[in-house]
């Protein structure tokens, strides 16, 4: 007996939730399914502005810088704006740091080992450049520039 009550129950459980779920589907009217991308353009040809062509990735501007008692060699630094710049630099004597205050750069120069710094020139300008690490008495003078142009 309960075992025909429970066939009973379980019954009447499945046919409200499916009486349930067909009153939900009458009620959700049905929506076209969305165009395809060649469609859309289609429809609206006049309203759609495609994305320009992907700039050409252009290869890193490399270029070697020396730094010894007290200047760094080549100076100034020459470089187009949006060029992604790796400096490679080696301290020829003592230890030197090299900074560029305009890009956030301050970097530690080890004597005899060479230190790459990368950095994207994003703005135009003549930037300074100096050591940033005491390397003797002329080390206040020991200055350069970073052309951006």
């Amino acid at each position: 007996m309960k075992t025909i009550i429970r066939m009973i129950w379980l019954l009447l459980v499945l046919s409200l939730t499916l009486l349930a779920c067909q009153a939900e589907q009458q009620q959700e009217p049905m929506q076209a399914p969305a165009p395809s991308v060649p469609e859309a353009l289609a429809q609206e040809q006049d309203s759609v502005v495609l994305p320009a062509e992907a700039p050409t990735t252009q290869a890193p501007v490399e270029i070697s810088v020396i730094a010894k008692r007290f200047s760094f060699s080549p100076d100034p630094i020459r470089v187009k704006k949006g060029d992604r710049v790796i400096l490679k630099i080696t301290s020829m004597d003592v230890e030197h740091g090299f900074a560029i205050p305009a890009f956030g750069i301050n970097k530690p120069l080890p004597p005899g080992q060479e230190v790459v710094i990368e950095f994207t020139a994003d703005k135009t300008g003549t930037f300074d450049v100096f050591c940033s690490v005491y390397c003797g008495t002329g080390h206040k003078g020991m200055k350069g520039k970073l052309v951006v142009e």
